[in-house]
């Protein structure tokens, strides 16, 4: 499943696939010079990955984790999206 959003003043934010097996890749179009914070964590807000990412297309390898749900936090300024992730074996 992809999901497309307009948020955070982000023209498009694309999250796939989800579920997943090995990574989760994020697009992200018309950032207009800003650079987002991606966070992926556990529910209970242990941080796993964090990292600045300007427009384009960002893949995040989730092979290492074991199945569950974790959250995928994007950040632009003072707002904030947030994506649940669903990893499978």
């Amino acid at each position: 499943i992809e999901e497309t959003h307009n948020i955070l003043g982000i023209t498009n934010v694309s999250v796939f696939p989800n579920p997943t097996h090995e990574k989760v890749t994020i697009s992200l179009q018309g950032l207009c010079n800003n650079s987002v914070t991606a966070c992926i964590t556990t529910i209970t807000g242990t941080i796993l990955i964090m990292s600045e990412l300007l427009e384009g297309i960002h893949d995040f390898d989730l092979s290492d984790l074991s199945s569950g749900v974790y959250l995928l936090h994007l950040t632009v300024a003072d707002k904030s999206q947030t994506w649940k992730i669903i990893k499978e074996q």
